[in-house]
């Protein structure tokens, strides 16, 4: 979908530039494949296909989503660097930072399965916004794991920022809905009008756009409900 809407806005703005109109051709795999670019890439350099890794990352460790105390709650944690890791090294064990085995992102990566068993054994002893807060207190990269219903029922900063927009429909009620991933600085945003109901627009689609008269609709409806 995304893609199909920046390929439309692409096309309109090159007929307004060139007046000529544009056939747009939108496929599901290569949609999908723009969005991994790290592994084409990879390849392309190596000729082998990369591995599947999970939450981890290449290069760079820890990269994992670690358990939470509660039930099915989970925390994100990266560290990109070794100055991030002494940070975070130093919060869940003091005699961490100067453990031999993780001492370089190199070291990490070779002893990755022991550094995500220390970890959990940290997080899984902590509710999942405060080992976020934790760690973000002191500039590591760090993030519960989202459920829809705190996602769209409990979050403050997705309502405070528009991302969440609740349309009545005259079947469904009121619904909480997800808007759109950006923000026009001047034009309307989010989501202003709910689901239509079935055949609610077949009127403006058959005047508006093509271009039937109120006599030749009413001629159609007439023949569609009183057939001969």
């Amino acid at each position: 979908g995304m893609a199909a809407a920046w390929a439309v806005v692409a096309a309109l703005a090159a007929r307004t530039r060139t007046g000529i109109a544009a056939a747009i051709d939108v496929s599901m795999v290569e949609a999908v494949a723009s969005t991994v670019g790290e592994p084409w890439m990879a390849y392309l350099a190596t000729g082998d296909n990369p591995e599947r890794i999970g939450n981890h990352d290449p290069v760079w460790a820890p990269h994992e989503c670690y358990p939470a105390s509660g039930s099915d709650n989970w925390v994100t944690i990266a560290c990109t660097t070794d100055d991030e890791w002494q940070r975070l090294a130093a919060v869940v064990d003091p005699e961490l930072p100067n453990d031999p085995r993780f001492h370089t992102a190199v070291d990490r990566k070779r002893h990755e399965a022991e550094l995500d068993q220390t970890i959990s054994a940290w997080t899984s002893r902590q509710e999942q916004w405060e080992v976020a807060s934790q760690l973000q207190a002191i500039g590591i990269a760090a993030f519960p794991s989202q459920s829809p219903q705190r996602l769209w029922a409990d979050d403050p900063q997705l309502d405070a920022i528009g991302m969440l927009s609740r349309p009545t429909q005259p079947v469904t009620g009121d619904r909480i809905v997800p808007g759109l991933p950006w923000l026009l600085h001047r034009g309307p945003n989010g989501v202003r009008r709910p689901a239509p109901c079935l055949g609610e627009h077949t009127n403006e689609i058959l005047t508006d756009l093509l271009g039937l008269s109120a006599a030749e609709v009413a001629s159609m409806t007439d023949a569609t409900y009183n057939p001969s």
